[in-house]
């Protein structure tokens, strides 16, 4: 991590001098600079800044996959953009820092109704280094307004069925209440640095159909339409990704935590993001 500030701090700089946006930009200098893939929540604006939008190249976003129930699909509500439409958005880079896609949160949480619109869908894009890429944004990986049957597994099912390779999520989560009650409790410095397992084993449990696809609930994502290839009895490797805001504000304490899984056999690794 310690070789890695030099780099972010030269990146933010560079970004900071790009006053529409600082976000894309430093997402942009991250990318040329580590050489790899970045992904990076933003809010968006439409229509979209096309100015660091470089050719995709053989990356190829899926038609989006409207997850709501059938009765919020039925709703005269319009996911088509405007040029009024505003998006809780993440965007990823690859390492020639072209922009390859810009993925939209699907399922809104409370404080993003307020400015927001709803992505269209979920989405997938196929990359030839990396495989299938589904990114996705903190609520989307619960159930619909917390209304729908856990068991549904929207997210995770969708990419069960979509075959895909790496799932990435940026996240707000905030910290368990009885996990901050024991930073609270005990010394701050003895607790800190511990990775939020309450939060970790939740995600996990949302993900349940990436540990058997085959298993997943019949009614878990019904109508996803998808050529999932054979892998000749052996098993499925599918990764995800999340890092999670850190720190304090106003009396919101966030988990505060990179946490990587590997759901062949879930394994995960939690550290200070």
């Amino acid at each position: 991590m310690s070789s890695f500030l030099p780099t972010f701090i030269r990146a933010c700089r560079s970004s900071c001098a790009s006053s529409q946006q600082p976000s894309l930009t430093l997402a942009f200098h991250l990318a040329q600079q580590l050489s790899s893939h970045v992904v990076i929540g933003f809010p968006e604006r439409a229509p979209n800044i096309p100015a660091l939008r470089s050719s995709r190249g053989n990356a190829s976003p899926s038609s989006p996959f409207d997850a709501r129930p059938h009765e919020a699909r039925s709703a005269k509500t319009s996911t088509m953009p405007s040029e009024h439409s505003a998006y809780n958005s993440a965007a990823l880079f690859a390492p020639d820092r072209s922009l390859l896609h810009i993925f939209r949160k699907h399922f809104l949480f409370e404080s993003d109704e307020v400015w927001a619109d709803q992505g269209s869908g979920f989405e997938v894009l196929h990359t030839p280094s990396l495989g299938n890429i589904c990114v996705a944004i903190c609520m989307d990986l619960n159930p619909f307004r917390f209304r729908t049957p856990f068991e549904k597994y929207e997210l995770a099912s969708f990419c069960a069925q979509k075959d895909v390779d790496l799932l990435v999520m940026p996240m707000a989560w905030l910290l368990p209440k009885d996990e901050k009650e024991k930073i609270i409790d005990k010394d701050k410095a003895e607790t800190e640095h511990k990775p939020s397992l309450g939060t970790i084993n939740y995600w996990a449990m949302r993900c349940m159909p990436l540990f058997n696809p085959q298993g997943t609930p019949s009614h878990a994502a019904t109508t996803i339409s998808s050529n999932h290839p054979s892998h000749g009895g052996a098993p499925k490797t599918t990764y995800f990704i999340a890092t999670n805001r850190a720190g304090t504000e106003r009396s919101s304490t966030f988990a505060g935590r990179l946490s990587c899984g590997d759901f062949t056999l879930l394994s995960v690794d939690a550290q200070d993001a």
